[in-house]
């Protein structure tokens, strides 16, 4: 979802929680006035008015100013006929012995009883009602919304509306949900309708919504305003489940913007089959498919939206909730893909059941993230109460507890606007960290930057060196060739020189070699422990034709059996090997060098002291530099490269020791000169 110790010293606490109690309030009253702003567009006042009821199949709305008081819901006793599909004819010829039973409406018809026994969702049935109306009123509407499963409607005696097919069984009879807008003649003093509805296909039968009575402006702009609202719910839904997708796209390592982008989508194809039904006035879809379509976004949008949160807070949910979760979602959704409405809509009842379950679990985990102060959690736990609730609201509305009807998409859409603000938070804090990430990497290819140029310095440095210590014995080698062109005995009189020429040369090439392996890590040093003596007395058996040359005295003192961790070839031929050839180089005949060895703090010091002409102070600050040559003649006009020191202290330091440098330069100290280096290594 870059790891340097720049990076890492990076103050963190920019990413921890931000405290927006301040702003959730804020939000919170915002949200509280959309929710009066919507509400605003479903309802007008009339509280000031008892709203009329039905009473025995007569309605009476003579009183009823529809203009200053608004719709009318016909709600109350209708007439119920039970097992008949009644036309106005047959009522005109119905037996007076006939008596009318009476159902309140809105409600379904399952719970109805005759001779004590519910009658159960499936069937059909007759519904009539009278409405005395009011003087003087012009344009009336009625707005009918979903009957279950199908219906006509006849007023005065004409037939005015219908959906689906109404018949006497399961294969006469064909389910169809839309919503009417039918006008009403209210000339007349009493108005008749009377209502055919069959259900085979549903869990529930009859009225489940309220059938609105209004002027056809006000019935038109409720309509306008709800479907306005679908549209906008639909088109905000589908831009942030798509903006989502795409940021998932772009930052596959993060899957919450998958799982709320889905989320999303899921919600406003939700809004597409509910309310207005969007879906079925564009596309006229066969209620079977549209039903199911319904009842998958009931499944999977909880299913999602707690692998969601999951995603959010991983700390507080219990990975097996998720993935029972998905178990119940995947589940329901299979029988309804696989079954009929009659199976599949008896079933989502015990859903509901799994949703309060995992509803109140949601609401304990949040708590608990609040608790811990997880990022953004108080704006969130808000936002979930919203849906929770809404959610609680449909349940009983399906149930017919209560008639406020779904709000599903609306406290949704309402948590969106609290997660925006979650979001919002976290792009900021992420771009900010982003933006001190990059100005760190940048500092870091600097540095780096700079090394490199150090490093390339210090090779063009190494190449000039070779070139101008190189020209040396080559010009000694051209020399004596071309003499030897005059006289050839010149070149076994020069042997001895040619071959002194051409090991400097190769000396020069192998150190140069070496010290870029170092410096490049292609030299790899792996260190062991072994005896100290015995690596000093390999080097003096390879330095022994020098030492007896100048009959330099060696002295040894070692301290037991001392071992030292280091890397026996190149500690004895690159670091031993060069000191002793400068202690050497730089000592008078006859004079002594020694080497003392001893265990000092835990680790072991090697000292070699000589007698020899010591080294100016200004020039052992540059001993180690590799800009810097410090090649001096010895005491009998040897010469050296001025660069085996470098080379020294690269493989001390390899090894995790050091170097030390004393001298006296004989110039200052004519008496006591001399020079002891001493190396710092671990005890093996």
């Amino acid at each position: 979802m870059i790891s340097t110790p720049r990076f890492n010293q990076l103050n963190m606490k920019k990413l921890s929680c931000f405290k927006p109690e301040k702003p959730a309030f804020a939000l919170s009253m915002a949200v509280l006035l959309i929710c009066l702003l919507i509400s605003g567009c479903y309802l007008k006042s009339t509280e000031s008015h008892a709203l009329p009821q039905a009473i025995k199949g007569e309605l009476d709305l003579s009183k009823w100013r529809f203009k200053e008081f608004g719709p009318v819901n016909l709600d109350g006793e209708w007439e119920f006929y039970w097992q008949q599909l009644l036309t106005p004819e047959d009522f005109t010829s119905l037996s007076e012995s006939v008596s009318a039973r009476w159902i309140s409406v809105p409600g379904s018809w399952n719970s109805y009883h005759i001779q004590d026994m519910p009658i159960g969702p499936y069937g059909y049935a007759t519904f009539r009602l009278k409405i005395r109306n009011p003087d003087s009123v012009e344009n009336l509407t009625l707005e009918i919304r979903k009957m279950e499963t199908a219906y006509r409607l006849w007023i005065n005696g004409k037939e005015a509306a219908g959906n689906g097919v109404v018949g006497m069984d399961s294969t006469s009879s064909i389910p169809f949900w839309k919503k009417e807008l039918v006008l009403y003649n209210s000339d007349p003093e009493v108005t008749e309708l009377i209502l055919q509805v069959a259900n085979f296909s549903y869990k529930r039968g009859g009225f489940h919504n309220s059938t609105k009575l209004g002027t056809t402006r006000d019935i038109g702009a409720k309509r306008d305003r709800s479907l306005l609202l679908d549209q906008f719910l639909f088109g905000a839904l589908l831009m942030m489940g798509l903006y989502h997708l795409g940021l998932y796209f772009y930052r596959k390592n993060d899957p919450t913007a998958l799982y709320f982008g889905l989320c999303c989508l899921l919600f406003g194809i939700r809004v597409l089959v509910m309310g207005e039904r969007i879906l079925v006035l564009l596309f006229n879809p066969p209620w079977e498919f549209t039903l199911m379509v319904e009842y998958l976004t009931i499944y999977l949008g909880p299913m999602m939206f707690v692998i969601f949160t999951y995603s959010l807070f991983p700390r507080e949910i219990r990975k097996g909730m998720v993935k029972l979760a998905i178990l119940s979602g995947v589940g329901f959704s299979l029988v309804t893909v696989f079954t009929k409405a009659r199976v599949y809509s008896e079933i989502v009842g015990y859903f509901q059941i799994i949703i309060i379950i995992f509803g109140l679990y949601l609401t304990y985990t949040l708590i608990r993230a609040a608790l811990a102060k997880r990022e953004g959690i108080y704006l969130y736990l808000i936002g979930w109460i919203f849906m929770f609730l809404g959610a609680v609201n449909d349940i009983l509305y399906t149930r017919e507890l209560i008639t406020f009807g779904f709000l599903d998409t609306i406290v949704f859409f309402l948590f969106i606007l609290f997660h925006s603000v979650v979001m919002a938070k976290r792009f900021s804090r992420a771009f900010s960290l982003t933006e001190e990430l990059t100005e760190a990497l940048e500092e870091k290819v600097d540095e780096r930057t700079r090394e490199l140029a150090v490093k390339n310095s210090e090779q063009k440095t190494l190449l000039h060196v070779l070139c101008h210590d190189l020209a040396n014995p080559l010009a000694s080698i051209k020399g004596t060739l071309e003499f030897s062109e005059e006289d050839e005995s010149i070149i076994q009189k020069m042997r001895p020189v040619l071959l002194t020429a051409t090991e400097n040369g190769l000396e020069l090439i192998n150190l140069i070699r070496k010290i870029s392996a170092l410096e490049e890590g292609k030299y790899e040093v792996v260190v062991n422990a072994y005896d100290v003596e015995t690596l000093i007395s390999s080097s003096l058996a390879i330095m022994n034709q020098r030492i007896t040359e100048k009959g330099i005295r060696i002295g040894i003192e070692v301290e037991g059996r001392l071992k030292a961790e280091v890397e026996q070839i190149s500690f004895v031929n690159s670091v031993l090997n060069n000191l002793l050839s400068n202690a050497i180089k730089f000592s008078d005949q006859d004079s002594v060098i020694e080497l003392r060895a001893f265990s000092l703090n835990g680790s072991v010091v090697l000292e070699i002291k000589d007698q020899g002409i010591g080294i100016p102070g200004e020039m052992i600050s540059r001993l180690f530099e590799m800009d810097a040559s410090t090649s001096r003649a010895g005491t009998r006009g040897e010469k050296g490269t001025g660069y085996g020191m470098q080379l020294v202290r690269r493989f001390v330091e390899s090894y995790g020791g050091s170097i030390d440098i004393q001298s006296k330069d004989i110039a200052n100290y004519p008496e006591d000169h001399g020079t002891t280096v001493k190396l710092t290594l671990k005890k093996g």
